[in-house]
């Protein structure tokens, strides 16, 4: 049985994003390790994965650390996880997994290695920096001989391609996202009147939460029933959302904060439409893709990653990023057409269906690892 070392930064995405492929992966019969941060604190999370079958590890990783030394106790600790295991292949994904996992399974000796790029992120795809130089040149490092590179959209390789990254990896491939689990995510009945507007996402300025209350309260002066719901999550990092704006937004009363949800089916099943006003570096966000699954409409920006998810004035409406004033100006016109939403709803299920079938997009992961295999 070949054994298979999935790397992720942060542990709950090992269930809520890659779930579906690490149970895929057993079943195709690997011997699946995961290793993540604080794995055997989420008593929740570590009891899931032992269920399935899979092998947790714990691994000392700070994702959004800046300090060097941290990131060099988390290339020693991969690479002493990895001596211990040695794995046959290890699939890392996020940037810190990606850069100092792999770079540590080459030193170690993995014969296959893979990455899946779920996203720029905002130092690596933002505007050019010294952290930006930096990172491609340890992504270079991490990719030298890589068996194959994974991207959720086509806009992230040409990213890779421009800078000279996928010369040293042997192939890439791109896939649908993460994919999402149609009957998981069943389409649901829309509801009826008033408006409900939903975002999910992490509470970071570049995801767009300051637009979205900004849309919520012009939104409001003219259609005071309607509600703008906000379900998100702090993290640590140099563009988050202040306690204080989030407060003032609640206070208000033109936003409803609900916090944060391990299951956002409910949330997703009494909204009119979801909304990501995104203007971080998206790999395909999986709120948009449940929203799709849900048969929900979408309004999102026009920016890699949110835009394959619209078909502009079928099933949502794409905008400007960093443009409260479109995003109001596409709210206002979805209300508009409030009887046009379950075809717009409607035409979001046929899409989810056709691309991004999970099982769709596992098949082709699958295939990828197989043929490192061959």
């Amino acid at each position: 049985m070949p054994s298979l070392l999935v790397v992720a930064s942060y542990k709950q995405s090992l269930i809520n994003f890659r779930g579906d492929m690490i149970r895929a992966m057993i079943s195709a019969g690997y011997e699946v390790h995961v290793a993540a941060p604080e794995l055997q604190e989420d008593d929740i999370t570590r009891q899931s994965l032992l269920a399935w079958g899979a092998i947790p590890h714990d691994i000392p990783l700070n994702r959004v650390s800046k300090n060097p030394l941290h990131d060099i106790s988390t290339f020693l600790m991969f690479w002493l996880l990895l001596k211990k295991l040695r794995p046959d292949a290890v699939l890392a994904y996020t940037i810190k997994p990606v850069v100092y996992g792999l770079w540590a399974a080459r030193l170690a000796g993995v014969p296959r290695r893979y990455a899946l790029i779920s996203g720029l992120g905002g130092a690596l795809g933002g505007s050019p920096s010294l952290i930006q130089r930096l990172l491609v040149f340890l992504h270079r490092r991490a990719f030298k001989g890589l068996t194959s590179v994974i991207f959720q959209n086509a806009d992230d390789r040409a990213f890779f391609e421009r800078h000279g990254l996928l010369s040293k990896a042997s192939s890439s491939i791109v896939v649908s996202g993460s994919g999402v689990n149609l009957e998981r995510y069943p389409e649901m009945p829309m509801p009826g009147r008033p408006m409900t507007f939903l975002m999910v996402a992490r509470l970071l300025k570049t995801k767009g939460v300051a637009e979205f209350a900004s849309a919520a309260r012009a939104f409001r002066k003219r259609h005071p029933e309607a509600q703008f719901r906000l379900v998100g999550w702090h993290e640590d990092q140099a563009d988050f959302v202040s306690a204080d704006d989030l407060a003032d937004w609640q206070n208000s009363g033109d936003l409803v904060f609900v916090g944060s949800l391990r299951d956002v089916r409910p949330e997703i099943a009494g909204a009119s439409v979801v909304v990501l006003p995104s203007y971080y570096p998206e790999g395909i966000p999986r709120t948009l893709l449940e929203a799709l699954s849900t048969g929900r409409p979408i309004i999102t920006t026009n920016t890699p990653g949110c835009r394959e998810t619209v078909m502009d004035g079928e099933n949502g409406y794409l905008i400007p990023p960093q443009s409260s004033r479109a995003l109001l100006e596409a709210c206002l016109k979805i209300s508009d057409n409030f009887d046009q939403l379950s075809e717009m709803g409607r035409i979001s299920r046929r899409l989810a269906e056709t691309r991004f079938d999970v099982a769709k997009v596992n098949a082709d992961i699958l295939k990828t690892l197989q043929d490192g295999f061959t």
